[in-house]
Order: structure tokens, then C-alpha cells, then sequence
């Protein structure tokens, strides 16, 4: 698969673009920094799937409603095919109900995704709110704004509960992956919606679906 990257002003190397899993084979413990043996990749995944409750205890992908472009917020058949995990699946540990930052991760090799808080390198905190000074949503869906070019505003839309297929609706927040955890079952995150953020002190549950975007280590 191939990816857009842009150096940041924070210095480093983002994706502009969710880490993915639909419809893509081959990926192996030799693309990713995942010891071999440790933990089994899920295979290409064709067809949309759900898991019925929330799940610590196992990887789980689902491939369901996507994250679409933004402008495209009533036509549900542009945004199929996004792939969520949970925090099992998106560190690549085969259980994930402990208070553990993780330093694995489904990131192909060489990337990772990134930390929650704090000023030091490839955390959302340090890239948000200190080097674009976003200091809310609207900020990053602003073509005139710095953050732009993340590409954060090309996926606007859903995350997935992880039980009863339940997702968000349009227009409401985007949330995403962080590697440090909060408690034993929560995991910190990013959230951003059209006129706020949050990454200090918010944190989602481990079983329920996110995106992932990676950072170069």
C-alpha cells in the first residue's frame, strides 16, 4: 500500500492518511516492527465484519461504515471500507486489559503510532496544540490553517462502539489511536469534531473500534 507523508512542523514524518487494512494482502511481520512469532496479522480483509461485544482479550478488525471525505456528509456509499481496530489489534498484542503504554503497533516497520500527551517528539499533544497551535477543530478543517496539510479533513465522520455495530454519526467527532493508556481499560486518544478538540485527560475503552495514523520512529 502506498501512503501520503509529509514532515510536520513538529520535525517529524506523519502519515496524511489512516493506516489501512481493507481489502490488502500480504502484509507480514517482516512490514511491521512485530516480532516474528509474536502475534499473527490479520490477513486482507474483503468484506465488512463486526465484533458483538467489547473485546480486551483478542485483536479485532472491522471494516464497516468509513471515515469519508467531509464534504461528502450524506452519501453513505462514499465511506465504506475504513478499517477500525481496537487497541489489541492496533498495538498488535494478543490482549490489551492492562495499564501498558504499548510500543508495538500495526504501523508498517519503522512507524508507530503516536504517543497521547506532552512537548516531547510524536505525541498528539506535541503536534496540535504546540507546533500548529490548534487550539480547536475548526482550526484543522481551515485550508488557510498550517495543520492542513495533515489531512485530517479528509475523515470526518464515524468510530465504531464495537458492539451491536453501533457508530457515530456523520458530522460528529473522528477519534484516533494513542500508545498510552490511561487506566486498565482505557486507552488515551485524540478526538477532534468541527469546533473543538480534546487529547488531554480523554480516553476511550479498549474493545471499541478506532482509526489508527501512524508517525515515523
Amino acid at each position: 500500500a502506498t501512503y501520503g507523508v509529509i514532515r510536520a512542523k513538529d520535525g517529524n514524518c506523519w502519515m496524511t492518511e489512516n493506516f489501512d487494512l481493507y481489502n490488502k494482502s500480504g502484509l507480514t511481520n517482516a512490514d511491521t516492527d512485530i516480532p516474528s512469532g509474536e502475534y499473527s496479522i490479520p490477513a486482507g480483509i474483503t468484506n465488512t465484519s463486526q465484533w458483538n461485544s467489547n473485546q480486551m482479550t483478542e485483536p479485532r478488525v472491522e471494516i464497516a461504515h468509513g471515515l469519508g471525505d467531509r464534504s461528502d456528509k450524506t452519501n453513505q456509499s462514499g465511506v465504506w471500507g475504513q478499517a477500525y481496530y481496537n487497541l489489541c489489534a492496533a498495538s498488535a498484542v494478543n490482549t490489551c486489559n492492562t495499564k501498558t503504554d504499548y510500543n508495538t503497533s500495526i504501523c508498517p516497520k519503522n512507524w508507530r503510532i503516536p504517543s497521547h500527551t506532552g512537548k516531547g517528539n510524536k505525541s498528539w499533544q506535541n503536534l496540535i496544540y504546540y507546533t500548529y497551535h490548534a487550539n480547536n477543530g475548526s482550526d484543522l478543517m481551515n485550508p488557510n490553517h498550517p495543520s492542513y496539510e495533515l489531512g485530517l479533513h479528509k475523515i470526518y465522520g464515524y468510530y465504531d462502539w464495537g458492539w451491536a455495530g453501533l457508530q457515530t454519526e456523520y458530522t460528529t467527532e473522528s477519534t484516533f489511536w494513542s500508545s498510552t493508556s490511561t487506566t486498565y481499560d482505557n486507552e488515551g486518544v485524540f478526538l477532534y469534531a468541527d469546533n473543538y478538540i480534546y487529547i488531554g485527560g480523554m480516553s476511550r475503552f479498549k474493545g471499541i473500534g478506532l482509526s489508527i495514523r501512524c508517525v515515523a520512529r
